[in-house]
């Protein structure tokens, strides 16, 4: 059964908490512009010290330490590998020369889920309907039940604690041939694999009342019919794997390689690589962080702007309805300021970096810019011929 609170919001209260949100989303509009410009500035600098490496990276063999290529840049592939076995002290599950044992634990617990709608009175106030809903679930982290809102939460109790948690063993030592690998690349060698748990090491966990399930161990009397606090738990391996390095020789071991453009180079691929490949493959990672931080950047200007409009929205709410369009109207423009800004501080930042491709972005943020212009002015022009709303109050002003 479902649990709904209504909170009633003034008129004031609203308009005071816009006013806050306007101060936080000029925070993060101002965020925006420092990690856009970073970014690109980052992505460069990577670009070369990237470019720097592979003119600077020697080929070496794995299989022998070659003393005359300590302190350079060396390119090597090969198997890597471990003579140790990892054991999960709590379960007895071992995995001989495994690089990484991975035990993944879920407990079956209350989970609560919260929808809030906002209901908008004549007058500026308006009402906050929240329902809290509860079901149960696998989940790989203790959920605190006594957090849980209103009387339906307080019949749903999880255990206080949780008394097996996920966890990682590494092997101490991973060689790669006559080399031994640093702890940096042993952390990006490999993919897991399921690893089945024997019968008779599930036999084995008396005291625990373990049974199997699922390749695992289950610690509850019934798999098909769970209740709160049973706990499932899974192990996945990572295997010896071919790898491909470039790092910086240092005795029988590596460490990054410092280039002059800036970054400290260690790079790990699995499976085996040339070095134009292992380079081009770091540069294409390269391209897609850049993207990816460039469309946080724009999430966080577009959310920073609404949040700067939000007052706006909200005075108008003295009707409902004007409330609406006035925010609908709004949404446009966050969308295109944010657009137009991001394009320009990327552009400011290649033109820094790299001015020719600037001067192109340039010309593409004065297109966004001319488009919203063009908005504006079309907006103006359609309300003075329906001869009556106020452009204050549904047309974004030109920055």
């Amino acid at each position: 059964m479902a649990h709904v609170t209504v909170t009633h919001n003034s008129y004031g209260s609203r308009v005071g908490k816009s006013i806050g949100t306007a101060v936080v989303g000029v925070g993060l509009f101002l965020i925006s512009f420092i990690l856009l410009f970073w970014n690109d500035g980052r992505a460069f600098q990577t670009e070369k010290s990237l470019n720097e490496g592979s003119k600077a990276v020697v080929e070496s063999s794995a299989d022998k330490i070659e003393p005359n290529f300590d302190g350079k840049l060396v390119h090597m592939s090969g198997l890597a590998t471990t003579d140790e076995t990892l054991t999960d002290p709590d379960f007895h599950v071992s995995a001989p020369k495994a690089i990484k044992l991975v035990r993944d634990t879920e407990m079956y617990e209350w989970r609560e889920h919260k929808k809030t709608e906002e209901r908008k009175n004549v007058g500026g106030s308006s009402d906050t309907i929240t329902t809290y809903s509860y079901d149960k679930g696998w989940e790989d982290k203790l959920i605190d039940s006594e957090a849980f809102n209103g009387a339906e939460g307080e019949d749903h109790q999880n255990p206080k604690t949780m008394r097996y948690s996920g966890e990682t063993y590494t092997a101490s030592k991973v060689t790669l041939g006559a080399h031994t690998l640093a702890a940096e690349q042993v952390s990006s060698v490999g993919s897991a694999s399921e690893l089945p748990v024997e019968a008779k090491t599930i036999s084995e966990l008396k005291s625990l009342k373990a049974v199997s399930a699922e390749n695992g161990i289950y610690l509850g009397k019934d798999p098909s019919n769970p209740v709160i606090g049973d706990i499932k738990v899974h192990f996945k391996v990572i295997n010896p794997t071919q790898v491909t390095i470039a790092a910086q020789q240092s005795g029988e071991s590596f460490k990054a390689y410092q280039t002059t453009a800036g970054d400290a180079l260690m790079i790990t691929k699995d499976g085996t690589m040339t070095a134009p490949e292992l380079f081009a493959a770091a540069q294409a990672d390269n391209v897609v962080m850049t993207w990816i931080l460039r469309i946080v950047g724009w999430a966080m200007m577009f959310i920073g702007l609404m949040m700067v409009f939000k007052p706006a929205a909200v005075l108008a709410d003295v009707i409902p309805f004007v409330g609406t369009l006035v925010g609908a109207s709004l949404a446009a423009t966050p969308f295109l300021l944010a657009s137009f800004l991001s394009f320009f501080t990327i552009a400011i930042a290649w033109m820094f970096y790299r001015p020719l491709l600037g001067i192109g972005l340039l010309v593409v943020a004065g297109g966004l810019l001319a488009l919203y212009i063009r908005r504006a002015i079309a907006k103006k022009k359609a309300n003075a011929a329906a001869g009556g709303v106020p452009p204050a109050a549904n047309v974004p002003r030109a920055a």
